[in-house]
């Protein structure tokens, strides 16, 4: 069973058995940068205990993201995380965040999905 976390902003995290981390904001939320920092402290504390976690990121019910909490997650979070799985709901959401992910480099690996499953199944081939 997970260890389930509810944040400030609405966010649940899940700890999953398989060592993978869950991340899923409430339905419209516009990720800012204390919703960040809520993930990161999270990060610092999994970082302590477990080392750095690989992390599915459920974009789904999330409404946008803004550019400095997009800016500070690509900055900070490679110190807490092996990887990152995006889940997207539209293609049009998957193709444009590709697009980013060609222009910013990120120094993890880093992907995008429509379904958890290929999500879960890329990290743990990692």
């Amino acid at each position: 069973m997970a260890d389930e976390r509810v944040f400030d902003s609405g966010t649940r995290l899940f700890i999953e058995p398989d060592g993978i981390v869950r991340a899923v904001p409430p339905r419209d939320l516009v990720a800012n940068e204390a919703c960040v920092a809520e993930l990161l402290e999270v990060g610092r504390e999994l970082q302590a205990t477990h080392g750095r976690a690989a992390l599915i990121y459920d974009c789904r019910p999330m409404r946008s993201i803004t550019k400095s909490a997009r800016q500070q997650l690509v900055a900070d979070a490679p110190q807490y995380l092996t990887a990152l799985a995006l889940l997207m709901r539209s293609a049009i959401n998957r193709a444009a965040a590709n697009a980013v992910l060609r222009v910013v480099r990120v120094p993890i690996p880093v992907r995008v999905f429509g379904d958890e499953a290929d999500a879960r199944r890329w990290l743990k081939s990692l």
